[in-house]
């Protein structure tokens, strides 16, 4: 779980990422279009509902509450599956960020 949340809190950094927040094996995402402004990426939770889709069509099953990503990886899963679930999140923030004109 430890290792979850450190690789997790990876994609803060990450243009249209507000925040992470986590414990344990689950872990939440934050979209926005503006860091600093806290401006919602798009209206209604489109931007955090079109990320669902891109991870979902890349093989990544996660889910949207409002304008954040949940992902919750199974409880016994290796260090190597942790490291490819967050680089198919990252993937699916730049497919998302490309979408909605953030660079």
């Amino acid at each position: 779980a430890a290792y979850f949340q450190e690789r997790l809190r990876t994609v803060q950094d990450h243009r249209i990422v507000g925040g992470v927040r986590g414990v344990g094996m689950l872990g939440a995402v934050e979209l926005v279009r503006d860091k600093h402004s806290r401006e919602r990426l798009a209206p209604d939770a489109f931007g955090a509902v079109y990320c669902r889709n891109q991870a979902n069509s890349g093989g990544l099953m996660v889910r949207q509450t409002g304008d954040a990503m949940i992902t919750a990886p199974p409880l016994i899963c290796t260090r190597k599956e942790i490291d490819t679930l967050v680089e198919m999140l990252a993937i699916a923030l730049d497919e998302t960020a490309a979408h909605f004109g953030v660079h």
